[in-house]
C-alpha cells in the first residue's frame, strides 16, 4: 500500500484532509493510531482520541503514541464505536475502513456524543448510499467528497458537516436518480472523474451478473430484487451516457474553503 511522507496511505491522507484544523477528533477503529498521530504531529489538531474495540489494536496504538511522545495529546481507549467518548470531548468523528451499515450502527447508538459533533468524516467500505441517507436524516450536509482508487479498489471519503444544508448536494437531481446520487455521491457524479466513471462501470458489470441470477426468480422477493436491479442499471446507463464534466462542481464548501469550521449559507 502506498504511504505518504507523513506515514499515511493515500486513503488515510484523503481522510486527514477533511479533518478541520484546530478541531478535536476521535478516530473510531483507529487500529495503530496512525491517523491521530499524523494529525497531532503535523500540528493540524492539538489533541485526539483513538478508539478501537479490539485489545490488539489498542495495545499497538498505545505503543505508537508513546513512541512518538504523544501521550499528553492522544488518548487511546478501548470500546465499541463511540462508547468510550463522553459528549463534548470531541467535535469531529472519523470512521474509516468499516462497512457502511456498521458505521450507521455506531452513530445510531451514540446520539448524545454525535450531537456535539460538527463534522463526521466517513470512509465506508460498502453501503455508501445508506451512510449518506442516514447522515442526511440527521441534518448533516456533504461538505465535500472524493473517490480514489488504491490497490485495485475504489474508496469513497465523505465529509459531512452540520453547517451545510443536508439537501444542498441533492438539488437538481430527479427522483429517478435518488439511488445513484446517494450511492456514488452528488458531487462525485457531477465532477465525473475518470475514477468515478470506472467505478460506476465496474459496478454496472456486477449488477448485470446479479440480474442474470435473479431474472428467472418467481417469488415476490426475487421479482422485487430484479426490478430494483433493472432500475439501478438504467440509472447508471443514463449517467454514463452523459457527456462533459464539471470539475468546479459543488461542494462549494469543501472545494473552495479551508478546513476550519466556518458558517455556511446553504439556503
Amino acid at each position: 500500500m502506498p504511504v505518504s511522507p507523513k506515514g499515511l496511505s493515500a486513503r488515510l491522507s484523503h481522510v486527514a484532509r477533511f479533518v478541520p484544523a484546530g478541531s478535536r477528533p476521535v478516530d473510531v477503529g483507529t487500529d495503530h493510531a496512525l491517523l491521530p498521530i499524523s494529525l497531532v504531529r503535523s500540528g493540524q489538531v492539538p489533541c485526539a482520541i483513538a478508539c478501537d474495540v479490539a485489545s490488539g489494536p489498542v495495545r499497538a496504538a498505545k505503543e505508537n503514541v508513546a513512541r512518538f511522545g504523544l501521550n499528553h495529546a492522544i488518548s487511546v481507549r478501548q470500546g465499541d464505536g463511540l462508547a468510550p467518548v463522553e459528549p463534548g470531548e470531541a467535535d469531529v468523528a472519523v470512521i474509516s475502513g468499516l462497512g457502511g451499515w456498521t458505521v450507521v450502527g455506531i452513530l445510531h447508538r451514540a446520539p448524545d456524543v454525535l450531537a456535539a459533533m460538527q463534522r463526521v468524516v466517513i470512509q465506508p467500505m460498502n453501503a455508501s448510499g445508506e451512510v449518506r441517507r442516514f447522515m442526511r436524516r440527521l441534518g448533516f450536509g456533504i461538505w465535500d467528497e472524493v473517490l480514489l482508487e488504491e490497490d485495485g479498489r475504489f474508496y469513497q471519503v465523505i465529509a459531512f458537516d452540520r453547517a451545510v444544508c443536508p439537501d444542498a448536494g441533492y438539488l437538481g437531481w430527479g427522483p429517478e436518480e435518488d439511488w445513484l446520487c446517494h450511492e456514488y455521491g452528488p458531487y462525485l457524479l457531477r465532477r465525473r472523474s475518470p475514477a468515478t466513471v470506472r467505478c460506476v462501470q465496474e459496478d454496472r458489470g456486477r449488477l448485470m451478473r446479479v440480474r442474470e441470477r435473479v431474472a428467472n426468480g418467481t417469488s415476490d422477493e426475487a421479482k422485487a430484487r430484479s426490478a430494483a436491479v433493472e432500475e439501478q442499471i438504467r440509472a447508471m446507463d443514463r449517467w454514463l451516457a452523459e457527456e462533459g464534466d464539471d470539475e468546479d462542481a459543488p461542494s462549494v464548501y469543501g472545494a473552495r474553503r479551508d478546513r476550519h469550521h466556518e458558517p455556511d449559507c446553504a439556503t
